[in-house]
């Protein structure tokens, strides 16, 4: 018998049943008789159960970590927001859930700061509903020069000039024709242009302030006598390509300086919502700037004894566009705007139509119109952008 290390005898090792290296010799009798053995069935199990665990764990993982960057980016998008100076409009309604709504944008060239406008979005806006009947559900005001912020954190916008363009007041100088890049204060004179000037010829003495229209005209200069109404064209342009611009860039550090940017030039209502904002720019993340559709007031120009030369809201083609663009939205107004003679009637009945038809009156097209109308027969409202003047820059890619 064996003998332990103490000195005792030691007994063999044995199994439950009895025998020494059972579990072997049953091994070894399977693999005789060509039966696969019991034991090696087990390991596989093991390795799926194991398999299982880490899918489970890097699930898990996964979760977490889109977790983590969701929660992460909302409370960055509301630190961002946080950041966005707030106004009180006391004339707005609640917007209706899944109707649509309306924001009145209103613009300011001002580099003083947004807050110098006090109360003055509260009384737009409701000047807006009592003399058009269009309820204001938000109210955004936007500065020139923060919008231009704004676009040199994507590195500017990329406008076609069909011409060398001047503005001797806001100092537009674009001195060659063709798809270029604006940006700083360039892109600031083009918003700003309202003496905007094109040279036909593609050359030319840069017109000045009391450069003499004989020598403009000699040189190939022609002057945009639509002044406001052609600034709103331009305008338009820059925001489809600064939209156009937006949607290429995927850099986080640039989308990150454009979004340190927008507060700076823009204020909000205090209705305003993040969750809000949040949606708009979800729904209209793919939007094409060139499918906006865009719509200058039909007005007519008379001379008043007291003001001088006026504009006034020309009818029936005013209300025709409301129609068609608000629907069942539009309210009766309370206090309808004056016209030419100093009476405030109500706007004409118009039945909506969806007929658009290249050009109409030239109120409709282009935001002036050579006579009162008279007649209640309602006229089709074209978009600018089918009548867009030949001379002012679109949106271009380099």
């Amino acid at each position: 018998m064996p003998r332990r290390r103490d000195g005792g005898d030691r007994e063999p090792s044995r199994r439950s049943n009895g025998i020494a290296n059972e579990d072997r010799l049953r091994a070894l009798g399977d693999v005789v008789d060509g039966r696969t053995p019991a034991e090696p069935t087990r390991r596989p199990r093991r390795r799926r159960r194991r398999a299982g665990r880490i899918a489970l764990i890097s699930v898990a993982s996964l979760v977490a970590l889109i977790v983590v960057v969701v929660g992460g980016g909302y409370l960055y998008a509301n630190w961002r927001f946080s950041q966005i100076h707030k106004i009180n409009v006391t004339s707005e309604v609640k917007p209706i859930s899944g109707k649509p709504f309306n924001i009145l944008v209103v613009g300011s060239d001002s580099r003083a700061g947004l807050v110098n406008f006090g109360n003055g979005p509260s009384l737009l806006a409701q000047t807006v509903t009592a003399n058009f009947g269009i309820p204001i559900n938000d109210t955004v005001v936007v500065s020139f020069a923060g919008l231009i912020n704004a676009a040199d954190a994507l590195g500017g916008v990329y406008l076609d000039f069909p011409y060398p363009a001047a503005d001797p007041y806001s100092g537009l100088r674009i001195r060659h024709p063709g798809c270029q890049l604006i940006k700083g204060f360039e892109a600031l004179a083009v918003v700003r242009s309202r003496h905007y000037y094109y040279n036909v010829k593609g050359h030319g003495v840069w017109p000045g302030n009391n450069t003499p229209p004989s020598t403009l005209y000699a040189d190939g200069w022609l002057y945009d006598g639509t002044s406001d109404f052609g600034r709103i064209e331009r305008q338009s342009a820059f925001l489809r390509a600064m939209v156009d611009r937006g949607k290429t860039l995927y850099n986080p550090l640039t989308i990150n300086n454009f979004l340190s940017k927008i507060p700076q030039g823009i204020t909000l209502d205090q209705n305003f919502s993040l969750n809000e904002l949040v949606g708009l720019a979800v729904r209209f993340h793919s939007l094409n700037a060139n499918a906006i559709s865009t719509y200058t007031l039909p007005v007519y120009s008379a001379t008043s004894p007291v003001l001088g030369d006026v504009l006034y809201v020309q009818q029936p083609e005013t209300q025709q566009l409301f129609v068609n663009v608000f629907g069942s939205q539009l309210e009766t107004p309370t206090n309808p705007p004056p016209n030419s003679s100093g009476q405030t009637p109500l706007p004409p009945a118009i039945a909506p139509t969806t007929t658009t038809t290249a050009g109409s009156t030239p109120a409709s097209s282009s935001g002036h119109a050579s006579g009162h109308a008279t007649s209640a027969t309602a006229t089709t409202t074209t978009s600018p952008t089918a009548t867009y003047a030949s001379y002012n820059p679109r949106p271009c890619a380099p």
